[in-house]
């Protein structure tokens, strides 16, 4: 709970239970955070908004129930809705567009290779290899470590 002031001195309770905070160490990664809520999987009214001509998003009516997979695009007419990768506008079969919503990435079947961060990091420092090494290379930590096994024997 906070106590607010208003610019009268008026004070007042605020409940700041179910807020949630964002620290951005930088203007950029506050721009970044913005465009992320934004873009936040709901449904666009078409009045708000219109997705990018060609792209397929996930599309409700007013006078129809189900949703259905589509694109808004371009055709010898103008701008219009599609079902899918048909040529026939939606609305010349009475079909009225109210909203729409991004779809998500595509499932893809977990394979046997992890991440290359999980599994490809140097052993002595830690540092993420750019490329199938098994150490970074001019890795220090690990140069000194051949250097003390060569001591050895």
């Amino acid at each position: 709970m906070l106590v607010m002031i208003d610019e009268n001195g008026v004070a007042d309770v605020y409940d700041d239970t179910y807020d949630i905070v964002i620290h951005c160490e930088n203007e950029e990664d506050q721009k970044d955070a913005r465009l992320a809520l934004k873009n936040v999987r709901r449904w666009v009214p078409v009045t708000e908004r219109l997705p990018k001509l060609g792209e397929y998003v996930l599309i409700s009516f007013s006078n129809f129930t189900l949703p259905c997979i589509g694109r808004y695009d371009e055709d010898e007419k103008g701008e219009a809705w599609f079902n899918g990768d048909e040529t026939e506008s939606l609305v010349s079969q009475d079909m009225y567009v109210n909203a729409w919503m991004p779809l998500p990435e595509p499932y893809r079947a977990e394979v046997e290779e992890k991440r290359l961060e999980d599994v490809m990091r140097c052993p002595y420092c830690n540092y993420i290899p750019e490329c199938n090494e098994q150490t970074c290379a001019g890795c220090e930590i690990y140069e000194d470590f051949l250097d003390d096994i060569n001591d050895l024997y």
